[in-house]
């Protein structure tokens, strides 16, 4: 079992797409830009309708304000027995608080009660392995520029 007891002052709960789409735009700062924060409303609106979403697993971090301050969501392969994680984000005022580590380990802990073996990660990020991920792989992506008229 990974400790996903959050700090003093924040609490895991629900949220409407509009507070997850804020919560992503501070976290993956284009917040200011109103645009991209509408068309993420919309985009929640159509994760939530995927076959594969599971409201159980789309883990908020509420602070004293009610606003979403961190967030992890895990989709989980149930044949498989794996969780991918996407998206995870903290609002930059929250960070260095263990907000996304303790929804990622909320997750972890739902999925391990349905006999879950592996959670993956698509980043190199470090914050990953400082919460116990480790690479498996890496891929080489390669590029070649090209003029097009």
């Amino acid at each position: 079992h990974l400790d996903d007891r959050l700090p003093e002052g924040y609490r895991f709960g629900e949220g409407t797409s509009e507070m997850k789409a804020i919560g992503h735009g501070h976290a993956f700062g284009y917040i200011e830009r109103k645009e991209v924060v509408e068309n993420a409303i919309k985009g929640l609106e159509v994760m939530k309708s995927m076959s594969d979403y599971e409201p159980v697993l789309d883990i908020n971090v509420l602070d004293e304000h009610n606003e979403i301050v961190a967030f992890a969501t895990m989709w989980y392969d149930d044949i498989n027995k794996i969780g991918v994680l996407e998206p995870v984000g903290t609002h930059p005022e929250h960070r260095k608080r263990g907000l996304a580590k303790r929804a990622i380990y909320r997750c972890c802990n739902l999925i391990r009660e349905r006999g879950a073996t592996a959670v993956y990660v698509g980043s190199e990020q470090e914050f990953y392995k400082k919460i116990g991920f480790s690479p498996i792989s890496t891929d080489n992506v390669y590029k070649k520029s090209i003029k097009c008229n």
